[in-house]
């Protein structure tokens, strides 16, 4: 997730956009990039009231510091794949030092 102002936009002219079902409405979200599906969920989400993370203060500035650096190119990421790796390495290092 990166750092995106989810405040209340101004709509533009819904009149000359509009859906005509929900049904459309869905089939469009559901073309949107993963991204953009992401970040049209969460602003439903505060559009209903129904956000609340249960989070601090302190570890939602946690998480803006983290996808900033992230946006910056400044972490390191990993796949999944490389995850398990060395996740799997690191149990065995801790096995080997119990033995």
């Amino acid at each position: 997730m990166s750092s995106r102002d989810l405040s209340t936009k101004p709509r533009a002219d819904t009149k000359k956009n509009a859906l005509n079902s929900w049904e459309e409405v869905l089939e469009a979200a559901l073309a949107l990039p993963e991204d953009d599906q992401w970040e049209l969920l969460e602003r439903l989400r505060i559009a209903m009231g129904c956000y609340d993370d249960g989070l601090s203060e302190e570890w939602k500035a946690e998480i803006q510091r983290r996808c900033e650096e992230i946006d910056q190119g400044k972490a390191k990421l990993m796949t999944l794949s490389e995850f398990k790796r060395a996740m799997k390495k690191l149990r065995s290092t801790a096995r080997a030092k119990r033995s």
